[in-house]
């Protein structure tokens, strides 16, 4: 498993970059960013990845985890599986959407247990950003059109662009000198 080392950097240069694109607002920037919530190739790298990463978990859950004993890992992969495939046919709308929040989710996980029993201010202050993001991740999962408002809003004035830009920025900024003085 990445180290929190790992976890803290990806986070800080994923929200860096994120939030100048946002200060720049450049049109071609909104334009992708506007068509994400619908987009098919999104939705088929997103959605893919993330089921694909949640099925192998699901493979290789331990016994201990197991809701219904050991042996049942191939069913819940099947049915998980089989609910994966169909979401491509028949909850086409908004699928990205949903891929971002399991990819979210899933990786959440993995830096959250990486910093589990580090409890240093900075290393706090990256454990609050990854759990604004599991909260992001649900409240999306469950109402991925909310992504269409946000940006619809977010569009909508200059002065909310640049600086929810300037927020991302400035986290992201912040989570990589974290990571670069851990």
């Amino acid at each position: 498993m990445p180290s929190l080392f790992t976890f803290i950097i990806i986070t800080g240069l994923i929200l860096l970059p994120l939030g100048i694109a946002f200060v720049l607002d450049r049109p071609g920037w909104r334009k992708a960013l506007i068509a994400f919530p619908r987009s098919e190739n999104a939705a088929f790298i997103t959605m893919g990845v993330g089921g694909l990463w949640f099925l192998y978990k699901m493979y290789y859950i331990g016994p201990q985890d197991a809701l219904f004993g050991p042996k049942t890992n191939l069913i819940l992969v099947a049915v998980f599986g089989a609910g994966w495939l169909g979401s491509f046919f028949s909850l086409k709308e908004f699928l990205a959407v949903r891929g971002l929040s399991v990819l979210i989710l899933m990786a959440a996980y993995f830096a959250l247990e990486a910093g589990r029993t580090v409890y240093d201010p900075p290393v706090l202050f990256f454990k609050a950003v990854v759990y604004i993001l599991v909260i992001l991740a649900i409240w999306l999962g469950v109402s991925p059109f909310r992504m269409r408002d946000f940006f619809s809003w977010t569009f909508g004035a200059a002065s909310r662009t640049k600086g929810i830009g300037a927020i991302f920025a400035l986290v992201g900024a912040t989570l990589t000198l974290i990571a670069i003085t851990l």
